[in-house]
């Protein structure tokens, strides 16, 4: 390689600049009046198949095989890196961007020379694996039972993925999958699950078997349970089994394409909760479902619990279901039991995934010289010369060397919407104990999970802990236990949800001709927009993080008073601690600029608790009458503290000295409150069936709240009724 530049001295001789500065200083001056290189270096493609060969080998073959030549010190670049190189017909751009992917080397082309300079603000990344883009292929049928009536609303679902739906009202599906897939999963209450294999099918009709068994299974429907066949209400149990081997972070996503009429929604963020809706949407306040887990209810902290923690996982839907919660079910019910200890020996259980998530199908962008003929040519198509701040107003676009007067911001071909996102790690870790006997069971389990973002600088972390305990006394009469769930995570974020101003939009407003940093390595824009640079915006908030600590569970004793009634106490808490911090720093980027950094810091505190009373009458009359009869009253408590601080012009905007007493003590302000209020509630179910043919089932629940001044109690009725056909 004739040009490189030795690091010796020797070489220098006797000049009174560096070679280097030189060489790139007159690069820079034949860049300005030849932008045919330009062309050349984005269009010329070659062919390379080199393997297990240094650094220096594949620059030499790239001189050979082009007209470029590259310029760079051997003090700064590691010539004799090992490396592997295998394209056809590629671009020199794009195999140089693969090259320099692992290596902090950033690189720019002037005129047909290619300066190789070291970049240690680049952050590194292992190269991608890259997969054939897989073929898909639509698969269509009609889900019946035995006797071939449609089955609505039966769950389809690909084996070992997410990617499922279910059927129409008469019992027809459509689901599109990968070529390699090889099993579909169909499931039906009251039917056995089945496992159908894909094969060159495009057309597949399923017929599922009444599963008898699975009809006596008892599930928790509302402080009390019942079986799946005496059910009159729409509850819709998840099949956990299918759900463990999924890399999931929250609740939420369990039950994404496994209930029939239950929306799934997420932003995409690392560890951020995902939005179910139950019933559709409304206009009035929040339209979240009210989550019972263990008997404690809630409706936040749903990151902090860990999927694998759960035992079984019910969503009742209608009235008739979920009434029994009164005022709080009008959005559903998400019901969750948690794993308890087994009897027998004690057992210890360790599972983990680790895995990684990329973005695909990526929208290709124009790169600077396709933008700017693109430009000109819708100008000529209406008649008028072209003309523009940049391009210039020849007879076709311009790509100059600089974008501003001051020669500060190069031009550049970014592909600004590949740039914000990365291959980003997802793995958990999760370990188990338990052991029981005929009176007591324990479980303890610890998890951590970790998720970075496939947006840059934002991830997720959880770590949580559960100890889960039951001791029968006096001759088994009594039982008592605590479900108890300690869990902390760390989070950072950016919002992607706004309409305008979020990253992800500017990546798709910033053209590609607007470089990532100017020539002092700061972080620059476009001069002719005011659009922030997308990586310079998440790159500055990369320090904002977000820290939660939970604390939840509950404490319960049940009582047989006699032969067929229970009384059931349950004393639950749920106190979660909110922590955030966000820091402006003060930057500079043509038209968008902040001049005085700025910090907010927000507290919050929440803490709840419940207790529930209820006596629990179960009896079979003449073996053909069965009764079940539940009353109770409930009190609930919560209470909800903030404290927000801000201040202005920080000394630095250093990382260490982000707290209130550095800023501007005139510009500091505060501000809190905190809200408490209770409800309590009296509440009744009847549930009869005769002869296990005909089912009714009649729920009361009257529910009074301090938040009202006046009318303070509601009454909350539910009536249902069936008719099993199979009988």
């Amino acid at each position: 390689m004739k040009n490189l530049i030795k690091s010796r001295s020797t070489l220098l001789f006797a000049l009174k600049f560096d070679l280097k500065m030189k060489l790139t200083t007159f690069l820079l001056f034949i860049a300005l009046f030849n932008v045919q290189a330009n062309n050349y270096a984005q269009n010329t493609k070659i062919t390379l198949d080199l393997e297990n060969v240094t650094l220096e080998i594949v620059l030499n073959e790239i001189e050979s095989l082009t007209e470029f030549k590259f310029l760079f010190n051997r003090k700064d670049i590691d010539v004799n890196k090992i490396i592997s190189v295998k394209v056809k017909k590629e671009k020199v751009k794009n195999i140089l961007d693969d090259l320099f992917l692992t290596m902090p080397v950033s690189y720019e082309v002037l005129d047909k020379q290619i300066i190789l300079k070291s970049d240690n603000r680049k952050k590194i990344i292992p190269l991608p694996v890259i997969k054939e883009k897989e073929q898909q292929k639509e698969i269509t049928g009609t889900v019946t039972d035995n006797d071939g009536f449609p089955l609505p609303g039966a769950a389809i679902l690909v084996k070992g993925t997410d990617n499922g739906t279910t059927t129409d009202f008469d019992g027809k599906y459509s689901i599109t999958v990968s070529e390699n897939a090889t099993i579909l999963v169909v499931s039906f209450m009251g039917f056995g699950t089945q496992e159908i294999e894909i094969n060159d099918q495009n057309v597949i009709n399923i017929k599922l078997l009444s599963e008898t068994s699975s009809l006596d299974e008892v599930i928790v429907t509302g402080y009390t349970s019942e079986r799946k066949s005496d059910l009159t209400g729409a509850v819709a149990i998840v099949n956990l089994d299918e759900v463990v081997t999924q890399p999931v972070a929250d609740v939420n996503s369990m039950l994404q394409g496994r209930v029939a009429g239950v929306n799934v929604m997420s932003s995409g963020s690392p560890g951020d909760v995902t939005t179910l809706r139950i019933r559709g949407f409304s206009t009035i306040r929040n339209n979240d479902p009210l989550y019972v887990i263990d008997g404690v209810p809630t409706t936040t902290g749903l990151s902090l619990i860990n999927p694998n923690d759960i035992e079984s996982l019910q969503v009742l839907k209608d009235a008739s279901s979920s009434s029994i919660y009164g005022s709080r079910a009008a959005n559903g019910v998400v019901i969750i039991t948690t794993k308890k200890g087994k009897a027998g020996e004690p057992k210890f259980s360790f599972d983990m995934y680790l895995g990684s998530q990329n973005v695909s199908n990526l929208p290709s962008m124009l790169d600077a010289q396709e933008y700017g003929d693109v430009y000109w040519q819708a100008y000529q198509n209406d008649g008028i010369t072209p003309s523009h701040a940049i391009y210039g107003n020849g007879v076709s676009p311009i790509i100059p060397a600089f974008l501003d007067a001051e020669n500060t911001i190069p031009s550049a071909n970014t592909k600004w919407v590949e740039e914000i996102f990365n291959p980003a790690l997802i793995q958990s870790y999760n370990l188990n104990f338990s052991q029981g006997n005929e009176k007591s069971h324990s479980l303890f389990s610890l998890n951590y999970f970790d998720q970075e973002g496939i947006l840059k600088y934002t991830n997720f972390n959880r770590i949580t802990a559960r100890l889960n305990s039951d001791y029968k006394l006096f001759d088994d009469k009594v039982t008592v236990g605590e479900n108890l769930t300690v869990a902390f995570s760390n989070s950072v974020g950016t919002s992607t949800n706004s309409l305008l101003g979020n990253v992800v939009y500017d990546a798709f407003r910033m053209p590609s001709i607007a470089p990532i940093y100017d020539i002092n390595g700061e972080f620059t824009g476009y001069p002719p927009s005011d659009v922030q640079n997308p990586l310079g915006n998440i790159y500055r908030n990369k320090d904002n993080e977000r820290n939660n600590v939970k604390i939840f569970g509950n404490l319960f004793a049940e009582i047989q008073l006699i032969e067929d009634l229970k009384f059931k106490t349950n004393f639950g808490v749920n106190y979660t601690t909110f922590k955030s911090e966000n820091f402006n720093p003060t930057y500079v980027e043509p038209n968008a600029h902040r001049a005085i950094n700025d910090l907010s810091i927000v507290n919050e505190i929440k803490f709840d608790w419940v207790w529930s009373n209820t006596l629990n009458y179960t009896k079979t009359f003449n073996d053909k009458h069965n009764l079940n009869v539940l009353v109770g009253l409930e009190s609930i408590s919560n209470v909800f503290e903030y404290t927000t601080a801000s201040i202005q012009d920080l000394p630095t905007n250093e990382l260490n000295i982000r707290v209130l007493n550095a800023g501007d003590q005139g510009t500091q302000t505060n501000t809190g409150d905190k809200i408490e209020f209770t409800l309590f509630s009296y509440f009744g179910k009847i549930n009869y069936n005769y002869d296990n043919k005909y089912l009714f089932s009649a729920t009361l629940r009257r529910d009074g709240t301090s938040k009202l001044l006046d009318n303070r109690w509601g009454t909350f009725p539910a009536l249902s009724a069936g008719w099993r056909i199979s009988e």
